[in-house]
């Protein structure tokens, strides 16, 4: 189940935010993180709650992820009255 055949896909206004960071805590190059952004005209963008968000939402992701996977909880469990 995908966009319709066919059909021309909508054009979305919104701004793309890249976020950088000076120093990352292990060894290696910090790469940019990239936000799309939509909101209604004349909204101010805090792209500091903007990019805390995006976080938190990306541990939530992972924090599921490894719940179903490495705990089992995808897994279906039968049980038995017996």
């Amino acid at each position: 189940a995908g966009y319709p055949a066919g059909r021309d896909l909508p054009i979305l206004e919104g701004s793309v935010i890249r976020v950088t960071v000076e120093r990352l805590a292990h060894q290696g190059a910090p790469k940019p993180l990239w936000l799309w952004h939509r909101a209604p005209p004349g909204t101010r963008v805090d792209v500091d709650l903007l990019w805390k968000a995006y976080l938190r939402r990306f541990d939530q992701e992972h924090l599921h992820r490894f719940a179903k996977v490495h705990l089992g909880l995808a897994r279906a469990r039968v049980l038995s009255a017996q």
